[in-house]
């Protein structure tokens, strides 16, 4: 079998309900689509900060958000080498991909995040911080955070800090029920790592429950405390974000693009917050306290064996789907913020972004609804009928595509809250008899006084006019650039 041949049956098995290597939903459904979803983000991300950007390359402001959402979208990689195969051809490949983006890239990618967090007073003025808003600052506020980050994290990194680097790799690897367990290492290792995690099968006498094929490491213990930092310094970029909006207010420095500026920045950042907050409640509380295993083990180590329990409780089973509800709130809190950002950066440069988030939304909840359902039918039928499990998902998730309209409908009505239009209905109208006329670039006097007559009518302000225009102005010029 050559290596896409088991990439595709690595998918295969991990889908198939009668296969060893799916313990219930966990691999399949669980962990493979959360780490599909954190490649899907990553790539959305990378695409949003590329749109910031070139919507206004000149701007500082700009140029910070644009690099903010390109490491936030690489910390949402942290499951992607879960699609890979832990065995043949993609074995020391997964390996080394594991270290890359659960240890070395999701830290200094945190790492920077958090440091830009901490420079948000540098482009959002509160009066205590007041002596940070500078544009001597501004300047080089959106690329110094990394450029600090590599300075500590690459010395830590070569000299093979503990906490930064994995060590003592294995790959634990039962081939099926009843064999011997294989344990092969990647590093020299001491006595205390040779035998890797044979805490696994103690409950079953030394000998492999199923298939199962799990890295084990020591080190990288920076991760946590760097996750945790980093959601405190949210909450203080989340403070200077609603303080600045509430001071311009009070000034009156904020005209009514502004204002939908910040109230976007303020939203997105709100609901990445609530998001890692509820991601927080789960692992820290929620996930204890389902716990069915007393053995005074860490967490993760308990995840497995729960898993191998053929015989586990209701409780052991919400335990593990509690676990997989923490896999899917890495990536799509993080999804919400590059949105909501996006619409903040974008609105006055790129026309129609609004639309274009709004109906990305709306099939993206469609989406996550359909799989949803499909887990629970699964589960659903696997639990209560003579029937392949599949079958139950099909049949849930086909009947959200039977009323997807209505759907789609209530969703598109949440979402035009959440992004609401730059323009009113009479602006757009003017907006595309405008671009009607500028399809040759040139605005002759017979259709500028045309244009004038469509404001007076529309009750558009000769200000107001001169905006639009030049957004529409403005974008085409992008398009140009990026052409």
């Amino acid at each position: 079998m050559g290596a896409l041949g088991e990439f595709v049956d690595w998918h295969l098995r991990m889908f198939d309900s009668g296969s060893a290597l799916n313990y219930g939903t966990y691999n399949g459904l669980g962990e493979l689509m959360a780490a599909w979803l954190g490649i899907i983000v990553m790539v959305w991300m990378f695409g949003l900060a590329t749109l910031v950007w070139k919507a206004a390359p000149d701007r500082m402001e700009n140029r910070f958000i644009s690099v903010l959402l390109g490491f936030e979208g690489l910390r949402c990689a942290w499951m992607g080498p879960s699609v890979f195969p832990l065995y043949g051809f993609w074995e020391p490949i997964t390996v080394v991909l594991y270290e890359l983006f659960r240890a070395t890239l999701f830290q200094y990618a945190t790492l920077v995040s958090a440091l830009m967090f901490l420079c948000f007073p540098i482009f959002f003025r509160v009066p205590k911080l007041a002596f940070m808003h500078k544009e001597t600052f501004q300047r080089h506020a959106w690329y110094m955070p990394a450029v600090i980050a590599a300075l500590y994290y690459v010395p830590q990194y070569l000299r093979g800090a503990p906490a930064h680097r994995w060590y003592n790799r294995v790959i634990y690897r039962c081939p099926e029920k009843g064999a011997a367990p294989q344990v092969i290492p990647y590093d020299t290792l001491p006595p205390e790592a040779v035998n890797g995690a044979t805490w696994l099968l103690e409950p079953h006498g030394g000998i492999c429950p199923g298939e199962f094929h799990q890295v084990y490491r020591y080190g990288g213990s920076a991760e946590m405390a760097l996750t945790i930092i980093t959601l405190g310094l949210s909450l203080f970029a989340l403070y200077i974000l609603r303080r600045s909006r509430i001071e311009s207010e009070k000034r009156g420095e904020l005209d009514a693009s502004e204002s939908l500026t910040t109230r976007s920045l303020y939203i997105g950042f709100v609901g990445k917050v609530l998001g890692f907050g509820v991601f927080g409640l789960f692992f820290f509380v929620l996930i204890p306290m389902l716990n069915p295993l007393d053995t005074g083990m860490h967490i993760f180590n308990d995840f497995y064996l729960v898993l191998l329990d053929e015989n586990r409780s209701l409780r052991g089973t919400l335990f593990i789907y509690a676990a997989i509800t923490t896999y899917f709130l890495m990536s799509l809190p993080l999804a919400f913020e590059g949105m909501m950002f996006v619409h903040a950066m974008t609105k006055g440069t790129v026309l129609g972004i609004d639309r274009q988030l709004r109906k990305t939304f709306g099939l993206a909840v469609l989406t996550g609804l359909g799989a949803m359902l499909f887990i629970v039918g699964c589960e659903m039928v696997e639990a209560l009928l003579p029937l392949p499990g599949i079958a139950g998902g099909v049949f849930l998730s086909g009947g959200v595509m039977l009323v997807r309209r209505p759907i789609l409908g209530i969703v598109d009505g949440f979402s035009g809250k959440l992004l609401p239009s730059e323009y009113a209905p009479e602006e757009v109208s003017y907006l595309e008899a405008f671009s009607e006329v500028m399809d040759d670039g040139i605005v002759s006097p017979k259709e500028r006084i045309l244009l004038t007559t469509l404001a007076k009518t529309l009750s558009i302000t000769d200000a107001r006019v001169a905006e639009i225009e030049a957004a529409f102005t403005n974008a085409e010029l992008a398009d140009d650039e990026s052409e």
